[in-house]
């Protein structure tokens, strides 16, 4: 069994070399092997190169009709972020914001020398009403 750390950050393709584990050679000597990794899907973040995306949905709130609304978010490396929509001023139900150094790991020559960007897409969702989810009952029901 061969165990290796992975940096953080490494995408897709990347190889990490892992030295005198592969087959003989003539010499007597072991060849080098090449792992290519292969990300796997996060259940939250979607990666876009070294950005991180994040769709969220907030539930409505009469505050939003007067001022900003602050909204935590958690980053990919457990930490707590918080971003404000402002709903009061734009009156949009949907958005996007920017966190600047809060996405993947940027790697150069095995080095970190810097981050990503973290794109936080949110939306507003209002709560069903009684008189929404009566005309959502017969709607349903003559379809």
């Amino acid at each position: 069994m061969v165990e290796f750390d992975i940096p953080p950050g490494c995408k897709t393709g990347s190889a990490l070399l892992s030295g005198g584990i592969g087959h003989e050679l003539p010499d007597g000597t072991l060849d080098d092997v090449s792992f290519i990794l292969q990300e796997v899907p996060h259940e939250r973040f979607t990666r876009v190169q070294d950005d991180l995306v994040l769709e969220i949905q907030i539930p409505w709130a009469e505050i939003f009709r007067s001022q900003p609304r602050k909204v935590y978010v958690r980053g990919i490396d457990g930490e707590d972020i918080f971003v404000f929509v402002d709903y009061s001023r734009d009156k949009n139900l949907i958005g996007s914001l920017s966190i600047r150094g809060a996405g993947m790991p940027i790697r150069e020559r095995g080095k970190l020398v810097g981050r990503g960007n973290l794109i936080v897409n949110w939306e507003i969702i209002h709560a069903p009403t009684k008189i929404s989810s009566i005309f959502w009952r017969f709607f349903r029901r003559e379809a």
